[in-house]
């Protein structure tokens, strides 16, 4: 979801700064970009995991379409 992808370039950038002359997709890249679901996030005011903080936003956007709520909730970077 689009909310979330600063969360991603961020690691991608920072991978990029750490070793600059990667050019390959390596193991040690993978592991490095896997950390995205246990990085925190803040979400309606509480820090969780980013992948807790996904569930939040798709449960409230489906909560929108039912008409039980009016605001979608967003991650924010802590």
């Amino acid at each position: 979801m689009e909310p979330y992808r600063p969360f991603v370039d961020w690691l991608v950038l920072d991978w990029l700064m750490l070793h600059p002359d990667s050019e390959e997709l390596t193991k040690e890249f993978k592991a490095h970009i896997l950390q995205i679901a246990t990085k925190d996030v803040k979400i309606d005011g509480k820090t969780r995991p980013l992948m807790v903080a996904i569930k939040t936003t798709v449960s409230s956007l489906y909560k929108c379409y039912t008409g039980e709520k009016r605001q979608v909730s967003y991650p924010e970077f802590v």
